[in-house]
């Protein structure tokens, strides 16, 4: 044991007057150190990927839905529609919260996601799902030049999404040639 703790005092005594041995063993420590957290649990790109199609095809979904909608308005005839977001849509999902004293009397709590078997997999349990807000709508369709088809929209998308008429853009569609 002696030995040890001598051969341990010259290394450091060495170290002390070699910069370069120090610098070397940092970037050692720091590569394990890198390692070491390569191994943790991480979120996929494919999983987030996954996710965004999601939030597309439910974007995608509520114009084609407000096409279905303004479409049966008298006089709109053929539309189309563009929504603009003022934030994203989020969703909250439901965690378990764990606590426990550790040896030196100190309450540590960590939360995890409590996670259910649905049709496509594992996902986690949505407790809320806040949708995004509107910052705007264009709509063109053929009867858009005609004031009173124009006033129905945008009365009706106000009353939809609680926005302003000056947020609802209504044009009339261009003839096919």
């Amino acid at each position: 044991m002696g030995e040890t703790k001598k051969a341990l005092a010259q290394l450091f005594c060495k170290l002390k007057n070699d910069k370069k041995s120090v610098v070397t063993l940092a970037l050692g420590f720091l590569g394990i150190v890198l390692m070491l957290l390569s191994e943790l649990p991480s979120f996929s790109s494919s999983d987030n990927t996954v996710e965004a199609k999601q939030e597309i095809y439910a974007v995608s979904d509520l114009c084609r839905d407000v096409e279905k909608l303004i479409s049966q308005v008298e006089g709109a005839g053929e539309v189309s529609v563009m929504l603009t977001y003022e934030t994203a849509g989020e969703k909250i999902f439901a965690k378990d919260r764990e606590a426990e004293n550790s040896a030196d009397n100190k309450r540590r709590t960590s939360d995890k996601y409590i996670i259910v078997d649905g049709d496509k997999g594992e996902n986690g349990l949505i407790v809320k799902e806040i949708y995004p807000e509107i910052r705007g709508i264009a709509v063109v369709c053929t009867g858009g030049d005609n004031p009173q088809v124009r006033r129905e929209i945008s009365v009706l998308l106000s009353a939809l999404f609680d926005i302003g008429s000056n947020r609802i853009s209504i044009a009339r569609r261009a003839e096919k040639e």
